[in-house]
């Protein structure tokens, strides 16, 4: 590594809830990158199993560790806090039950030696919604239609300049802020550099809050993907039907699951903000050839609660 780089601290921040089983291989594969001007910011997420104390042992045990401690607020709030107590003039995220190659770091770091302009180092993304693109320097407005076309989602494989981040925090609902969060992110930056690696590697959990149950957290999805469809049309409104394909995968799935459940009573008011939005889209949904055309039949039936709920029992009967 060139000893320009050298005062290019990284700041690592995992945060943890009751990650016993797995937080040792996560901090471990970061404590053993080959660029070593880093720290590792533990934050604690209230947990309740034996995970605070093993952070506190490698704490005390390499000094590059720091643990800090929070009430269960959820995953943004972590990041969030991870945030403000780092002290690197660059972030990553990574989740504590994934891990990174020991040469993550050292190669994304190469990046900023041979591109120094440049505010986020993207990796490959393992499993990501969407084939990614090819490796090379995308602009702010290139970067929002990547991820608008579904690359590159998640909070991880991101090394990210601390002062293109800003005052930008992750909102407080907890399911797809990470979609809310990038969106944000690549709207301000310079530029960004794909490098098409993958050097990070997931666990699936059981615990993950996209697979949770119905609750009034399981929400949380549509208000963020919504929220980014509102900035969207506000400040790329050439790609207004791609963040509506978002917007229109979210209603349909949230909406069948409330109906699959049998819940639209209990949660009258997320039936009806999600059915309003369906009626405010219903023409422009239909007509989005973003949206695969077996989601644009189901919503074109969409025009009543009734007729919503017939086209659930249609599509059981299909799946």
């Amino acid at each position: 590594m060139n000893e320009s780089n050298l005062g290019n601290r990284v700041s690592v921040i995992v945060p943890f809830y009751n990650s016993e089983q797995f937080i040792m291989r996560s901090v471990n594969s970061v404590l053993a990158q080959s660029f070593d001007n880093l720290e590792v910011i533990l934050i604690d997420d209230g947990s309740e199993d034996g995970t605070f104390d093993l952070c506190k042992g490698l704490e005390q045990s390499d000094n590059r560790v720091k643990v800090f401690s929070q009430c269960n607020s959820g995953a943004s709030a972590a990041r969030n806090k991870g945030l403000e107590v780092s002290a690197g003039d660059w972030i990553m995220f990574v989740d504590s039950d994934d891990w990174i190659d020991h040469t993550m770091l050292e190669e994304m770091m190469r990046v900023v030696e041979d591109f120094p302009f440049v505010d986020v180092v993207q990796s490959r993304v393992p499993r990501d919604m969407k084939d990614q693109k090819g490796e090379g320097l995308y602009s702010s407005e290139e970067s929002v239609r990547c991820l608008l076309e579904g690359s590159w989602w998640g909070p991880v494989s991101k090394l990210i300049r601390r002062s293109s981040i800003g005052s930008l925090r992750f909102p407080p609902k907890t399911i797809c802020e990470d979609y809310y969060f990038n969106y944000h992110l690549f709207s301000k930056i310079s530029s960004l550099y794909f490098l098409d690696k993958c050097f990070y590697h997931r666990e699936d959990t059981q615990g993950s809050l996209s697979k949770i149950s119905l609750s009034e957290r399981k929400f949380d999805e549509f208000y963020n993907v919504k929220a980014v469809y509102d900035a969207v049309e506000r400040e790329y409104p050439q790609y207004r039907e791609l963040a509506e394909a978002h917007l229109a995968g979210s209603c349909l799935k949230l909406l069948f699951l409330i109906f699959s459940k049998d819940a639209a009573s209990e949660y009258s008011d997320q039936t009806d903000e999600i059915m309003k939005t369906i009626w405010t889209h219903y023409k422009s949904f239909i007509n989005n050839h973003h949206i695969p055309s077996n989601v644009r039949i189901l919503l074109s039936t969409c025009f009543s609660k009734p007729s919503a709920k017939l086209a659930h029992r249609l599509y059981k009967m299909f799946k």
